[in-house]
């Protein structure tokens, strides 16, 4: 058995869903319930880069026949005619768009491949 423990500082008042959704108190919580915490205590961790940061960093191209045989290395599909893929700067590895967009703005703003710094993060 795992155990997740949130620890939540402030103050709520009694009507507050946080408060007054009773699976998270209990073993087995219900999915929505989760979604429902995590909208209130946000991201477990922030996104490294911003989809603004990743559109800056162009690199975005439809695959053609040269790429036919390749694959991405996040999803491990082959790469189809048309497919809008992207190209890091930094490395040169090729990915589907959507696929490395997810993995930079969600897991580590580096190539999935060889750790190589994604994309160059704005400046707040």
């Amino acid at each position: 058995r795992s155990w997740i423990i949130y620890v939540l500082g402030g103050q709520y008042p009694e009507n507050h869903p946080i408060l007054t959704t009773p699976s998270l108190f209990t073993d087995n919580p219900t999915y929505e319930d989760m979604l429902l915490l995590s909208s209130f205590i946000g991201p477990a961790k922030p996104p490294v880069a911003t989809q603004d940061d990743i559109d800056r960093s162009g690199g975005i191209f439809e695959a053609s026949e040269e790429n036919i045989g390749e694959r991405c290395l996040v999803c491990l599909s082959d790469f189809e005619e048309g497919e809008e893929c992207r190209k890091l700067r930094q490395c040169g590895h090729l990915f589907h768009k959507k696929c490395i967009d997810e993995w930079l703005t969600t897991g580590r703003n580096s190539c999935p491949l060889c750790r190589a710094p994604g994309v160059a993060e704005g400046k707040n």
